[in-house]
């Protein structure tokens, strides 16, 4: 199974308050509510089927205002998650994390154009710009951009071009820890750890440092994230070779209750993952 490394956190419809801004409060309150029961859902099947509508109304909102960060943001979010959870052609998935790096890119330069030029500029440039950037609203910005990066990478693993790119969302997840290490309940650890588990140690991985960073993400989410357990078991026990502990998160996973305040549909696609990798344990170790 690929170790998609947005985590499929399954913002699919929470996106429209951006796409919406400014469209009266009235919108707002009904945005509201329908992202809260999207993302409180466990029926995968209509919001596969319903979401393409949205990744359409994205691609035409931003074609009208190509420079609106709010609606870039937004469209990156969409395809980022989408491609992640159901593009089941390479292509496809490739196209689409493309998409959604570039409207994560663009949108972060129109947020603030210390932001700009981020795929080309010196490392330690890249450093010194992100700095100042620690209020909210940074927070989700950089976030948004460093997923997107990340899973964009993840998808074009194959080429060494893409993946010479890796420090830099690292950067990016590096500095978000920093101001607000339980930003997102956590899921910056996550991201951490798949990056640190995306090698193995001979190639210059992280396997220990990877350990960490997933035990914090389930520590700072309470248990309640159930992806951070199946990435900790398929990005740090199956590589190390630890049956035991492979195990026993998959099965903590299925057994977990899945009602969580906004994560049920991830926690829903959590534990179809881990059935799915238990079914292929025997094979593997």
């Amino acid at each position: 199974m690929n170790n998609h490394l947005l985590l499929q956190r399954v913002l699919l419809i929470s996106l429209l308050l951006s796409l919406v801004a400014g469209c009266g409060s009235l919108v707002k309150r009904q945005t509201d509510s329908l992202s809260e029961a999207i993302l409180n859902s466990d029926d995968l099947l209509t919001i596969q089927q319903g979401t393409p509508t949205f990744l359409i109304l994205a691609d035409g909102l931003i074609y009208q205002s190509p420079d609106n960060e709010d609606m870039l943001l937004a469209g990156a979010k969409l395809y980022g998650a989408y491609g992640s959870m159901f593009a089941e052609d390479p292509i496809q998935k490739k196209l689409m994390a493309a998409k959604a790096l570039d409207y994560a890119l663009r949108g972060s330069c129109n947020y603030d154009d210390e932001l700009c030029d981020l795929k080309t500029l010196p490392i330690r440039k890249f450093q010194v710009r992100l700095q100042d950037f620690d209020d909210e609203e940074d927070i989700e910005v950089l976030f948004i951009l460093a997923s997107n990066w990340l899973n964009w990478i993840q998808t074009n693993s194959a080429d060494w071009n893409a993946v010479a790119e890796l420090p830099r969302p690292r950067i990016l997840l590096e500095h978000i820890l920093s101001v607000e290490e339980d930003y997102d309940r956590g899921s910056a650890h996550l991201y951490m750890g798949a990056i640190d588990g995306l090698l193995p140690a001979a190639m210059g991985g992280k396997p220990e440092l990877a350990k960490k960073h997933f035990e914090r993400a389930i520590e700072l989410s309470e248990g309640q994230n159930l992806m951070a357990k199946v990435f900790y078991a398929e990005s740090y026990a199956k590589p190390m070779f630890d049956r035991e502990l492979y195990n026993r998160l998959l099965t903590e996973v299925i057994r977990a209750d899945k009602q969580a305040p906004n994560l049920v549909l991830s926690n829903t696609i959590a534990q179809q993952q881990a059935l799915q990798l238990l079914a292929e344990e025997a094979d593997y170790f």
